[in-house]
């Protein structure tokens, strides 16, 4: 049997099983368009993601961990599920000039008042010496500088306020370093920061603060 004989059987056993022929060739179309498709949409997203970040350049990112009611005892956690400190140094081990990190601690919420007399709620975010080392950070510092590792080892209470806190508290920018603010935190605990730096505040720290800009909400890093 030669080759055009091959190619006439071939044919012929097509049209005496059409519908099985018509099958294989759908089932064959439908495979390889599944796969095609999926391809596309996960490069797709993949370079959106990519693209999203490249525009934003030098970003810093939130992370919080978070246990959910009907995840709970479901799925137990492993070492391989923990995000400790170790791993995000060794990741920045592996990407040197490229990441950095900083860890913050949520403090508490306190109410304090002006000169005016005008209760304010503030939001007290603690943070260590090299938050504010990423570049995209620095920018926002208008004044002074921020809170580093020497106040933390000094003990020294300091403080970086925003720009909006102290419009609000203080009425303007003006001469608002080295102030001292006073309050009581709502766990019953009285503290005093002097104020070393002011920063723009942004939708970075409206995110992070959970709070919003509009009067009586102002935030403190320390």
């Amino acid at each position: 049997m030669n080759f055009l004989e091959s190619i006439k059987m071939a044919f012929s056993s097509l049209a005496i099983n059409k519908l099985r022929s018509f099958l294989t060739m759908l089932g064959i179309i439908i495979g390889i368009s599944a796969v095609i498709t999926i391809t596309t949409i996960g490069n797709s997203i993949s370079k959106t993601l990519s693209s999203t970040f490249d525009q934003l350049g030098d970003v810093k990112l939130t992370i919080y961990p978070e246990i959910r009611d009907d995840y709970e005892g479901k799925y137990p956690d492993t070492d391989d599920d923990t995000l400790t400190l170790e791993k995000v140094q060794g990741l920045v081990a592996q990407h040197p000039g490229e990441l950095t990190y900083s860890c913050n601690d949520l403090y508490d919420a306190a109410d304090i008042v002006n000169e005016n007399g005008e209760t304010f709620s503030a939001v007290l975010l603690g943070v260590s010496g090299d938050y504010f080392d990423p570049p995209q950070l620095k920018k926002q510092i208008v004044q002074g500088r921020a809170p580093n590792n020497a106040d933390n080892e000094g003990k020294r209470h300091t403080c970086i306020v925003s720009d909006v806190f102290c419009e609000q508290y203080f009425g303007s920018t003006d001469n608002a370093l080295g102030k001292t603010i006073k309050f009581e935190l709502k766990r019953n605990a009285n503290i005093s920061l002097t104020i070393v730096g002011i920063m723009e505040y942004t939708e970075l720290e409206k995110s992070e603060m959970k709070i919003n800009t509009t009067k009586n909400k102002l935030d403190i890093m320390t």
